[in-house]
């Protein structure tokens, strides 16, 4: 009896200590690590020390905006952030100095990532796209059917080596995804790379073989690709560079019965992503391919570009819920039509990829990641006024400088801090203000990390509320927070 009486004061004590542990931890507050990013404070991806997060603080009563977490509601995990590789951003590359290249080198991909903005996907055109010097494909040998005269030897120049570079600089931890522009013009029903031909439909099953091709031949270089799209804009091969024009059956079709099984049979760690078009038609593609189990079993998810006329984020929401278990990313995001500080356009990446984001998006590719501030490499209808082509990139050449734009920073203080595996968590964001965006994730730490963004022309005080602790931060006037704390053990 007395054993057992000793036993049970035991579990007793053992149960109190395991109580008040829980208590202390609760009544801990968190400092809250501030980075910020805003035009009229010239901060840029700045370090402004901490707030606190705590019981005792009180909720300001004149804030009209607030943010309520549940971290033990989650969603969607990140794959990445990053940009492509094109021929132009390769050009760019190979034209600076050895320590401007490094200088490229350690803002995108450094692993240490007060060095780097974290990207960690990356875009890669097969053959010519419309940042190409030329137009060319990997078989430009008329009705070769038994692609005997394939070849990415076009790429070693440049392309190849500027590609290893980063992936080296990264420590092998870039998921790249590839795209055609365009099949050869032998496959093409126009006889064009250029124009609004199709694939012709005797030739699908080459140019599957003509992709695993690719595959194959890049890893000969120790670059793997992670996943391909069947085509880069279907519904744009009306044109003044590479393009192939597909309707969702068309590429359902291409996918079920050729792309699907080849890659299967020869490269079957690869992902395949549909449509890689614009948010206002990728629910209907999606409803296409879903609707198909023969098209579903082959594909990763959906990829989206950002080009529309209004931002559609609810299709990538209903794509969502059309068929959970698949993914989606944004992958094209160009900055173009702009000066070369124009705030107004990392403001648009901010916008983009936080509302994308809290839609199930787990990643956002931008178009070129380096370019001459003057465009060089473009040819045909965007090639810009004189020649001068009007895109940029978040790094350009200025003068012979290393110019990092205000969308370098905007993109980083979400790419920097969303590592891949975060996993974005619930939030209640009860804002009054117009033109305030929110996103809240936990990354593989058990950090809670969120970003808010202002494009007003005044600072904004918010009240935040996490566990029962509140702490005010002030969003700057057209700037951008990333706010990262511990979180707690209940949320692991």
């Amino acid at each position: 009896f007395e054993s057992m009486k000793q036993h049970n004061i035991t579990k007793i004590l053992a149960l109190l200590v395991v109580v008040v542990a829980v208590v202390f931890a609760q009544d801990t507050g968190r400092n809250v690590e501030v980075i910020q990013t805003d035009e009229n404070g010239g901060n840029f991806l700045k370090d402004m020390g901490t707030i606190r997060l705590d019981y005792g603080i009180q909720p300001v009563a004149t804030c009209q905006d607030s943010i309520s977490i549940d971290a033990n509601s989650r969603y969607q995990k990140i794959l990445g952030f990053g940009a492509a590789f094109t021929e132009s951003a390769a050009y760019t590359f190979s034209k600076v100095t050895p320590q401007q290249q490094q200088e490229i080198l350690d803002a995108y991909w450094n692993p240490d990532r007060n060095t780097s903005i974290g990207y960690t996907v990356a875009r890669v055109p097969i053959a010519a796209c419309d940042y190409s010097l030329t137009v060319h494909s990997y078989d430009d040998t008329w009705d070769d059917t038994s692609l005997n005269d394939f070849s990415v030897a076009y790429d070693e120049d440049i392309i190849i080596p500027f590609i290893q570079a980063a992936y080296k600089a990264s420590g092998d931890n870039i998921k790249m995804i590839a795209s055609p522009w365009s099949p050869p013009a032998w496959m093409k029903t126009n006889n064009d790379m250029h124009g609004p031909g199709n694939l012709r439909t005797e030739y699908y099953q080459q140019m599957a073989d003509y992709i695993s091709k690719f595959i194959t031949a890049y890893a000969t270089y120790n670059l793997p690709i992670w996943g391909v799209t069947p085509q880069n804009e279907p519904e744009a091969g009306n044109t003044g560079y590479p393009g192939c024009l597909y309707t969702a059956e068309m590429e359902a079709n291409f996918i079920k019965n050729n792309l699907g099984p080849t890659l299967s049979r020869h490269h079957p760690n690869v992902s395949i992503l549909g449509f890689d078009h614009n948010r206002d038609d990728l629910l209907n593609w999606a409803q296409t391919f879903y609707s198909d189990p023969d098209v579903t079993q082959y594909l990763w998810g959906m990829a989206f570009h950002w080009y529309a006329s209004q931002p559609y984020f609810d299709h990538v929401q209903s794509t969502h819920d059309l068929n959970p278990g698949k993914h989606l990313i944004l992958t094209e995001a160009a900055e173009c039509n702009t000066g070369q500080q124009d705030w107004a356009k990392g403001e648009q990446f901010g916008y983009d990829m936080i509302n994308d984001l809290n839609v199930w998006a787990e990643g956002f590719v931008q178009w070129n990641v380096i370019l001459q501030d003057n465009g060089q490499g473009r040819w045909g209808p965007f090639e810009g006024v004189n020649g001068v082509n009007t895109c940029q990139a978040p790094i350009v050449i200025l003068n012979g400088e290393v110019v990092k734009k205000p969308s370098y920073y905007y993109i980083g203080q979400i790419s920097r801090y969303l590592v891949p595996g975060s996993v974005r968590v619930g939030a209640d964001y009860s804002f009054n203000s117009q033109n305030l965006y929110a996103t809240t994730f936990m990354n593989p730490n058990s950090d809670i990390i969120m970003v808010i963004m202002n494009s007003n022309d005044w600072a904004i005080d918010m009240n935040i509320t996490d566990f029962g602790r509140t702490m005010i931060p002030k969003v700057p006037a057209h700037g951008i927070l990333t706010l990262i704390y511990p979180s707690w053990s209940i949320y692991h």
